[in-house]
Parts: C-alpha cells; structure tokens; sequence
C-alpha cells in the first residue's frame, strides 16, 4: 500500500511538472520564471527552462527580461484577466515577434541636500567639495545655496581644499581674530599660506562678506600665483588668470557682487583641475 502512494505521487507530481502552469501573487500579479543567464523569462512547465528564479512579470518586464518565444508568456498589459490561469499556446509555424519587454525607467537621483536641485548648474561642484570636505551643509540637511560667504569661511575652504594643516601655522596677529575665535587656526593657516591678507588697520574683519573679485584673487593665490606673477592691475590680473586656468569654467561671475556658497563651490571645484604655480 505504502509503495502504490508513493507511485501514485510520484505519477502525479510527473504530471504537474510536465503542465505548463501560470501562478499568481498576492497582488494579482503573474509569477514567471527567469533563466539564470537573465536573458528570458518562461511559465512554470516551458521545456526550455534552465532554473527557477520566480518573479512577477512587471518585474521581470522592468528589467529587461526577453518573453520566451516557446512558452510563449503573455505581454505586460493592464487588459491582462489577472483571475483566471493562462493557458500558453505554441504557433505552428513561429513568427519574429517584437519583445514584450521595455527598458526599466531611470532611477531619480536623490539631492545631496534638501533644499538643492540636481539640475543645479552648480548641484556637481557642491557634491565635488562635500566629498573632498572642503564644504559641508547645515543641521537641518539644507546646504543654503543662496547664502553669503564670509571672509572667515572662504578661509577654512580654502585651508581644507588645499590640505594645509591649520595647526602647524604660527598664530594670527590681526586684532580682531583672538585665540578664543573658533577659526582662529584656519585663518591663521590661510594668511601664512598666503591665500589671504588683512587691512592697513591690522584687522581681518572675519564676518565681512566676500565679493566675487575677492573669491578669485583667494582662490587664484592659493594656487601659488602672485600680483607679481600676473599682467595688469587688480583686480582684473586675478580674474583674468582665473578665467585662463579653468576657474570660471562652470560660474564666470566676477565684480563687487557678493559671493554666495553655490558659486565658491564651482570656483573652488573647478581649481582642482587648474594648474598650479
């Protein structure tokens, strides 16, 4: 008795996986079976399967899968009766079919911050400096593209994009930078660096917000070159050499304009790739 049950589920289990079958998910969705080499998707039964991968057909179809021409899968459609099994039918003679699949839609990048567009003109610069730490955002998880940029903060940009220890640098003299100013060691490496100077009263005016002349005199010195390198008068010798070396490839502004974070991020971007003195 025991030998003719097991005869019995075997003659039967021989029977099911010799029908072709069509197996739905929860969501009334078909489950297909893939090959391993990603090239077809099959029913259950195709005589060409060569494994059992099982997705749905939408994901089978999103990513590119071919149909099985032998099995003969239904194509994606939203008139596809998702109640009722699908019986495969072989065509006696076999015509080319155009392929049931379709490229699967381009993934949206996600910003780098809140409040930034990856179509920015300047959205590459900032994940260029945010990568290399040379920027950063804030808390919030905005990056204030619009924002000014003081003088103390061009300093510890151009400090970080240079690698120049803010540590190993002789102190600041100016009169309004103490010891206690939280930038006190950035500002101190950046003006013994040379990127930067002071005022004839021998102040720094940390807070003092930075033109767009100013930005590209800051980051052209950091780059080794000095007045005395350059033809011209300032601040047209800077700006000029700025435009020269690939500075002002992605923003050209220059004049008395405040600088804002976006634009210093292409200027400073965009001197990674500039020749040095």
């Amino acid at each position: 008795m025991k030998n003719m049950k097991r005869i019995l589920s075997i003659f039967i289990a021989c029977i099911l996986l010799m029908s072709p079958l069509a197996v739905f998910a929860a969501d009334g969705s078909m489950i297909v079976i893939i090959t391993k080499t990603g090239e077809c998707y099959h029913l259950d039964g195709c005589r060409t399967l060569r494994s059992r991968i099982e997705v749905t057909l939408q994901d089978a179809v999103n990513r590119g899968y071919r149909p099985c021409q032998v099995c003969n899968p239904p194509t994606l459609s939203s008139s596809i009766d998702r109640s009722a099994p699908v019986t495969p039918t072989t065509p006696s003679t076999p015509e080319p079919q155009a392929p049931a699949w379709q490229p699967a839609a381009p993934v949206e990048e996600k910003p780098l911050f809140t409040d930034l567009s990856t179509s920015a003109y300047y959205y590459k610069a900032v994940v260029d400096l945010s990568d290399r730490g040379v920027i950063g955002g804030y808390p919030d998880g905005s990056f204030k593209p619009n924002q000014t940029v003081s003088r103390t903060q061009l300093a510890v940009m151009l400090v970080n994009a240079n690698n120049v220890s803010s540590f190993a640098s002789a102190g600041s003299s100016f009169i309004d930078v103490p010891k206690s100013h939280w930038a006190y060691s950035f500002i101190s490496a950046a003006a013994n660096a040379g990127y930067l100077g002071g005022y004839p009263d021998g102040s720094f005016k940390p807070e003092k917000e930075v033109s767009y002349n100013e930005a590209l005199t800051m980051i052209v010195a950091s780059l080794g070159y000095k007045m005395s390198d350059l033809q011209g008068s300032y601040p047209d010798c800077f700006t000029n050499k700025a435009k020269e070396i690939g500075i002002m490839n992605t923003c050209s502004k220059t004049g008395n304009g405040l600088l804002t974070r976006a634009d210093v991020s292409c200027f400073l971007s965009d001197s990674f790739n500039s020749p040095r003195r």
